[in-house]
Protein backbone atom coordinates (compact mmCIF):
# COMPACT_ATOMS: atom_id res chain seq x y z
CA UNK A 1 0.00 0.00 0.00
CA UNK A 2 1.27 3.52 -0.70
CA UNK A 3 1.92 6.16 1.57
CA UNK A 4 -0.14 8.27 2.29
CA UNK A 5 0.22 11.82 1.25
CA UNK A 6 1.00 14.47 4.41
CA UNK A 7 -1.17 11.31 6.72
CA UNK A 8 -3.87 12.16 4.20
CA UNK A 9 -5.53 8.99 2.58
CA UNK A 10 -7.36 8.36 -0.74
CA UNK A 11 -9.90 6.44 -2.23
CA UNK A 12 -7.26 3.67 -2.79
CA UNK A 13 -5.66 3.80 0.40
CA UNK A 14 -9.27 3.20 1.90
CA UNK A 15 -9.99 0.23 -0.32
CA UNK A 16 -7.02 -1.16 0.59
CA UNK A 17 -7.56 -0.89 3.87
CA UNK A 18 -11.11 -2.58 3.73
CA UNK A 19 -9.87 -5.49 1.50
CA UNK A 20 -7.00 -5.94 3.97
CA UNK A 21 -9.19 -5.79 7.05
CA UNK A 22 -11.36 -9.06 5.39
CA UNK A 23 -8.65 -11.09 4.28
CA UNK A 24 -6.17 -10.71 7.63
CA UNK A 25 -8.35 -13.16 8.92
CA UNK A 26 -7.75 -16.07 6.72
CA UNK A 27 -3.82 -14.76 4.78
CA UNK A 28 -0.75 -13.98 5.86
CA UNK A 29 0.10 -10.04 5.35
CA UNK A 30 2.55 -10.97 2.76
CA UNK A 31 0.30 -13.33 0.79
CA UNK A 32 -2.44 -10.59 0.73
CA UNK A 33 -0.28 -8.01 -0.54
CA UNK A 34 0.91 -10.62 -3.29
CA UNK A 35 -2.65 -10.79 -4.27
CA UNK A 36 -3.27 -6.76 -4.34
CA UNK A 37 -0.21 -6.60 -6.83
CA UNK A 38 -1.86 -9.20 -9.33
CA UNK A 39 -5.11 -7.78 -9.55
CA UNK A 40 -3.59 -4.49 -9.86
CA UNK A 41 -1.34 -5.45 -12.39
CA UNK A 42 -4.34 -5.48 -15.22
CA UNK A 43 -6.34 -3.09 -13.89
CA UNK A 44 -6.34 0.26 -11.42
CA UNK A 45 -6.82 -0.02 -7.98
CA UNK A 46 -10.50 1.31 -8.19
CA UNK A 47 -11.73 -1.30 -10.77
CA UNK A 48 -9.63 -4.39 -8.87
CA UNK A 49 -11.67 -2.93 -5.30
CA UNK A 50 -14.95 -2.22 -7.60
CA UNK A 51 -14.49 -5.99 -8.79
CA UNK A 52 -13.72 -7.33 -5.50
CA UNK A 53 -16.64 -5.75 -3.95
CA UNK A 54 -19.15 -6.89 -6.64
CA UNK A 55 -17.74 -10.33 -6.02
CA UNK A 56 -18.15 -10.43 -2.46
CA UNK A 57 -21.71 -8.54 -2.45
CA UNK A 58 -22.91 -11.06 -5.00
CA UNK A 59 -21.49 -14.53 -3.36
CA UNK A 60 -22.90 -12.76 0.34
CA UNK A 61 -26.05 -12.62 -1.29
CA UNK A 62 -25.60 -15.98 -2.54
CA UNK A 63 -24.94 -17.77 0.59
CA UNK A 64 -27.51 -15.43 2.86
CA UNK A 65 -30.48 -16.91 0.00
CA UNK A 66 -29.51 -20.21 0.57
CA UNK A 67 -28.26 -20.57 -3.46
CA UNK A 68 -24.92 -20.84 -3.02
CA UNK A 69 -22.96 -22.96 -5.31
CA UNK A 70 -19.03 -23.17 -5.86
CA UNK A 71 -18.44 -23.24 -9.20
CA UNK A 72 -15.39 -22.68 -10.70
CA UNK A 73 -15.09 -21.07 -13.98
CA UNK A 74 -12.13 -22.03 -15.47
CA UNK A 75 -12.22 -18.58 -18.15
CA UNK A 76 -11.88 -16.97 -15.16
CA UNK A 77 -8.44 -15.57 -14.41
CA UNK A 78 -6.12 -17.03 -11.77
CA UNK A 79 -6.86 -13.82 -9.87
CA UNK A 80 -10.94 -13.85 -9.75
CA UNK A 81 -11.01 -17.71 -9.03
CA UNK A 82 -8.20 -17.09 -6.01
CA UNK A 83 -10.73 -13.56 -5.07
CA UNK A 84 -13.42 -16.37 -5.43
CA UNK A 85 -11.83 -18.55 -2.94
CA UNK A 86 -10.78 -16.12 -0.28
CA UNK A 87 -14.33 -14.59 -0.57
CA UNK A 88 -15.79 -17.94 0.42
CA UNK A 89 -13.52 -18.36 2.92
CA UNK A 90 -14.03 -15.19 4.73
CA UNK A 91 -17.65 -15.21 4.28
CA UNK A 92 -17.61 -18.89 5.83
CA UNK A 93 -15.32 -18.18 8.95
CA UNK A 94 -17.63 -15.12 9.95
CA UNK A 95 -20.69 -17.60 9.67
CA UNK A 96 -19.10 -20.29 11.47
CA UNK A 97 -17.75 -17.37 14.43
CA UNK A 98 -21.71 -16.40 14.67
CA UNK A 99 -22.57 -20.05 14.94
CA UNK A 100 -20.58 -20.55 17.32
CA UNK A 101 -21.58 -17.85 19.44
CA UNK A 102 -25.32 -18.33 19.13
CA UNK A 103 -24.70 -22.19 20.54
CA UNK A 104 -22.37 -20.21 23.69
CA UNK A 105 -25.38 -17.94 24.20
CA UNK A 106 -28.35 -20.87 23.66
CA UNK A 107 -25.96 -23.32 26.52
CA UNK A 108 -25.87 -20.43 28.93
CA UNK A 109 -29.95 -20.16 28.68
CA UNK A 110 -30.44 -23.58 29.58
Amino acid sequence: MEKPHKKKYNASHIAEILVISLLKSIYPLEVIKIGINEAIKTSSIEDAYNEFAELFNHTFSNVKNGQDEFKLNHDDSLVKSTELFAIHAVIYRLISQKLIIIHRENNKES
